[in-house]
């Protein structure tokens, strides 16, 4: 640092002065040496230091020198190139970690330069090595062990200066200029190179050097932070104590944060000096006799305001707090002292002048108070001089308000107490703008302390609202003559108290935000509202539980109630056509999304209400009383009653999401409160989680009634029966294809009314009182993990349902096949004519296909699973039909009454699986096999040859399931040693 000298020439900055009266070179010399043998006899712990062989957590504390001391440079005699000949013999660089350099690795060498986190240095040879100076420390430490001690000259730069940055000033000084390995970690000129005088900043000193002064700074109770916003470079911030605001103005001119962080950035060094030379000599006074002469001076002699000493004692306080003085706690102690004295002194005054409603001399007063402590002194006492306030209530003129308070039994009368207590409040604002000055941050202050009072501990508004929610919660149970306040039952009590706490916190916040244009100065909004919640910390958590355990209550018996309508035997009701009754499924559930739409304040897909904003308190407000105000009776949306008697009822399911919206927004409201936030947030996915396992507890035993009632059919399917053996269908057949239509048809319907409750759950999850607390997308989620549960439920039931459906038409149609199908029909005998028409049981089970297809291709209509669908029906027939051909022995003119039946299963898949090709390759392979029951024995292996050559039948059918069909032949038994004898296929 440049300047230290008593022999150099004052140099002046832009600050003033030279910054520090330095001591000579003698003086320096003597604090050095002292600070290092106070250091390596343990009195101050500086430097952690551990054994080279052992554990990294075994250290201890001290200071050694070396003998090549860089302070005896000068008594160095003899040949300039003799000696740099015999150093440069002795010495060798080495690379090494400031880990390495810590643990003690090279003690005898110095740093030659640093390059993140590695360390170059200079040692001496082992040769060369001199005797070690041992201390009291190393020895009490376990030195006679082999433990060695770092030298505080040779660890790395950025060590050495932050060592230094927490340091008396004097001590630092001292430390820097007793040695060159030192003073060139923190200056940036080298060794024997001129210093600058006037060099500042960057070009004085290195970057570890301005982190010391940095650090010197923020000592003094200055905060620095740095801030990046999206899209925008990092920006330094910078927190100056007020009254230091005003001394950096006086001395330099620099009067914002932008100017200051600058200057923190770029010139700490001198930033400190003006600052230091500025309030040391006034802090230093404090020892003397007279401190107060000292502070009521400035530096021209001029006695200071009253304003200004009280300013100068911060300043020195935030001063004091950096402890740059050995004798800082004595000093501090009689600053806390003096303060203490000047401030109850005014104070005194201030009372006095406030008991005479003498305005100008509590504003004289208030302006003096406001530089100590922000002036609390003088707000607590305006605010405890209020008659509210007083112990005795002697006063007449507030009793309407305490009358009012003792009156509060429900929200009406609550109005009336909250516009009494408003007209207090706007008094007392007025009130403080006349007896504080308006140029300070007091008459806010005086307004911000005293609502906070109303709604603290004993205050009249938190007084007042226990007093509400006791008087809720006590409500007598039973008819009219146990009181005008008695409930029905206790559930509606409850709900009461709920709606009626939602009720009341929606009229603070309004309340809250009328603070806001206080005259002749408001409250802040954040901190207006905290005041109001404040009064809620103790009751949130109950609130909250009790909030869960209604809405608990509530579903468990609406679904009870449903649980017991449910049971209706649907089979009796009339059968519509599958378009229509498609078409009223379309209506319907546009008609319940609408009604949702309308409910919600949403549109299908929005992620956020119509008006693209989340609800205002008032809109809060309204949805709690709206809630509080319907709950006591189910509310029944208007959707129709086409459906009334469906499994899954979308009036419940709406139903749920509407009560639990109002919930919602009753415990949303806490969540503007940063204290509050993480009890409502849990208490949202609370209720959001008790919606979905509500919902998932309707829709499951729906899907499960379904599914048994599909396998009831079939059972049935595998029995048969198949009366006729002609084209026209027997009575119990056409019965039991009635059913399983009309089963097929609600199961459609079924899957149809799930998904419409998915898509109410998944359209509330979109809604702001929801998506701004939950975290909807987040799939670790307890809420995520619900939703995915809802969703598996409904997936799992229509995947069963489908599956027991698929199953049912196969049983039915092999019911038909072996019903109707003859041994004659593929084994014809010699006398019957050839014919190329299908069979009666090809063409039965194709009419029974089509009549079912058209089912299950509506069931899957509002799903994308329809192609898959009537794939797997493809799938699962082809292996029906790939059985059924081995079950008989067929002749040439059946393998053409084959091939026929087999060109009507493929004009099927043809028209029902347009959009698989897999599914018609699966026939067309069947039908091209059939062909070998037409051709002559000696035609056969080639014919399959063939066939192989264009992988006809490649992820179709295995070589064992060809023989097996072509072992079908009626003579196989004569030509099978044409066919395997010489088949690599067969």
């Amino acid at each position: 640092m440049s300047g230290y000298d008593s022999d150099e020439e004052t140099k002046r900055t832009v600050f003033g002065g030279n910054w520090l009266a330095a001591s000579g070179a003698r003086t320096l010399l003597a604090k050095t040496t002292k600070f290092v043998l106070t250091a390596a006899h343990g009195s101050r712990s500086l430097i952690p230091t551990t054994e080279t062989g052992g554990a990294e957590n075994d250290t201890v504390t001290g200071v050694v020198a070396d003998s090549d001391s860089d302070s005896d440079d000068g008594n160095n005699d003899g040949d300039p190139a003799q000696q740099q000949q015999a150093a440069d013999e002795c010495w060798r660089e080495v690379v090494m970690t400031e880990r390495e350099v810590l643990r003690g690795r090279c003690n005898s060498g110095t740093v030659v330069s640093e390059d993140a986190g590695r360390v170059r240095m200079r040692v001496r040879r082992h040769s060369q090595q001199p005797a070690r100076i041992r201390t009291a420390v190393g020895a009490v430490a376990g030195d006679r062990a082999g433990r060695r001690m770092v030298a505080f000259t040779q660890l790395p730069g950025r060590v050495v200066a932050g060592v230094i940055s927490w340091l008396p000033v004097a001590t630092g000084l001292a430390v820097i200029n007793s040695c060159r390995v030192v003073r060139r970690a923190v200056h940036r000129a080298g060794p024997g190179e001129a210093e600058r005088v006037d060099a500042t900043g960057a070009q004085a000193f290195t970057a570890a050097g301005l982190d010391v002064w940095r650090a010197l700074v923020r000592r003094m109770g200055w905060r620095e932070w740095q801030q990046r916003a999206r899209g925008r470079e990092r920006q330094t911030h910078i927190a100056v104590p007020r009254s230091h605001r005003q001394l950096l103005a006086e001395l330099s001119g620099v009067g914002t944060e932008i100017a200051a962080a600058a200057l923190v950035a770029t010139e700490p060094d001198v930033l400190f000096k003006a600052v230091y030379a500025e309030l040391n000599s006034d802090y230093c006074a404090l020892g003397h006799g007279a401190p107060v002469v000292q502070l009521a001076l400035d530096n021209d002699g001029r006695v200071r305001s009253a304003q200004a000493v009280a300013q100068r004692l911060d300043q020195l306080h935030w001063f004091g707090q950096a402890h740059f003085s050995s004798d800082s706690t004595q000093l501090n102690r009689r600053l806390a002292t003096l303060t203490e004295r000047f401030e109850q002194e005014y104070e005194r005054q201030f009372r006095a002048a406030l008991a005479t409603s003498n305005c100008s001399q509590t504003q004289h007063i208030s302006r003096v108070l406001s530089e100590l402590h922000d002036g609390r002194g003088c707000v607590k006492i305006l605010v405890d001089a209020h008659p509210l306030f007083s112990s005795d209530n002697s006063s007449a003129a507030y009793e309407h308000v305490r009358q009012a308070s003792r009156n509060v039994r429900d929200p009406h009368t609550f109005d009336v107490f909250l516009e009494a207590l408003q007209t207090v409040i706007f008094e007392h604002a007025r009130v403080a703008g006349h007896v504080l000055a308006l140029d300070t941050q007091l008459p806010a202050a005086a307004v911000e302390c005293f609502v906070a009072r109303l709604f603290g501990d004993d205050g009249l508004a938190r007084t007042t609202l226990q007093r509400l929610h006791e008087h809720v919660r006590t409500a007598p149970v039973g008819a009219e003559e146990h009181g005008r306040d008695a409930v029905p039952d206790a559930a509606t009590r409850d709900l009461l108290y709920l709606s009626t706490v939602a009720s009341v916190v929606g009229r603070l916040l309004a309340a809250a935000d009328a603070w806001t244009q206080l005259k002749p100065v408001g409250v802040l909004r954040a901190r207006g509202r905290r005041c109001v919640f404040a009064a809620f910390d103790d009751v949130m958590s109950d609130y909250v539980l009790l909030e869960r355990r209604v809405l608990e209550r509530s579903y468990a018996a609406e679904l009870a109630l449903r649980a017991d309508a449910a049971v209706v035997d649907r089979a009796a009701e009339p059968r519509f056509s599958p378009d229509l009754r498609q078409k009223q499924m379309d209506e319907y559930c546009h008609r319940v999304l609408r009604v949702a739409e309308d409910r919600l304040g949403m549109r299908i897909g929005d992620q956020e209400a119509t008006d693209g904003q989340p609800h205002s308190t008032e809109e809060q407000s309204r949805l709690a009383d709206a809630a509080g105000f319907t709950a006591g009776a189910p509310r029944r949306t208007v959707v129709g009653t086409a459906l009334q008697n469906a499994p899954i009822s979308i009036d419940l399911c709406l139903n749920m999401v509407l009560t639990n919206r109002d919930a919602v927004a009753r415990v949303a409201v806490f969540a503007a409160d940063m204290q509050l936030r993480g009890q409502a947030q849990e208490g949202v996915e609370a209720l959001f989680s008790t919606l979905l396992r509500s919902v998932g507890a309707h829709v499951r035993p729906a899907f499960a009634r379904g599914v048994a009632e599909l396998q009831t059919l079939e059972q049935a399917a595998a029995e048969g029966p198949v009366e006729s053996t002609t084209e026209a269908l027997g009575t119990r057949e056409t019965t039991q294809r009635g059913r399983f239509a009309a089963a097929l048809q609600r199961f459609g319907e079924l899957m149809q009314l799930g998904d419409l409750a998915v898509q109410l759950v998944e359209m509330y999850a979109r809604h702001p009182v929801v998506s701004t607390i939950v975290d909807v997308d987040d799939f670790l989620h307890t809420c995520s993990q619900e939703r995915r549960a809802l969703e598996r439920a409904v997936d799992d039931g229509v995947a069963a349902g489908m599956d027991c459906a698929i199953d049912t038409v196969l049983r039915q149609t092999q019911a038909i096949l072996d019903a109707t199908q003859q041994i004659s029909d593929f084994h014809p005998p010699a006398t019957r004519s050839l014919t190329l028409t299908p069979t009666l049981a090809c063409t039965r089970a194709v009419h029974f296909l089509d009549e079912t297809s058209k089912v299950l291709q509506s069931m899957g209509r509002q799903r994308p699973v329809h192609h898959v669908l009537m794939a797997e029906v493809a799938q699962r027939l082809f292996a029906l039909l790939l059985a059924h051909i081995r079950r008989f022995r067929i002749t040439e003119p059946g393998g053409f009454q084959l091939i026929a039946d087999l060109n009507l299963y493929y004009g099927w898949a043809a028209r029902s699986c347009t959009t698989d090709p897999e599914s018609l390759r699966l026939f067309a392979a069947l039908k091209d096999l059939a062909n070998c029951f037409i051709l002559a024995p000696a035609d056969l292996r080639g014919f399959l040859r063939d066939q192989y050559s264009r992988h006809t039948f490649d992820g179709v059918m295995r070589a064992e399931e060809i023989y097996d069909v072509v072992a079908c032949r009626a003579d196989y038994k004569d030509i099978r040693g044409q066919v395997e004898g010489h088949c690599e296929f067969m």
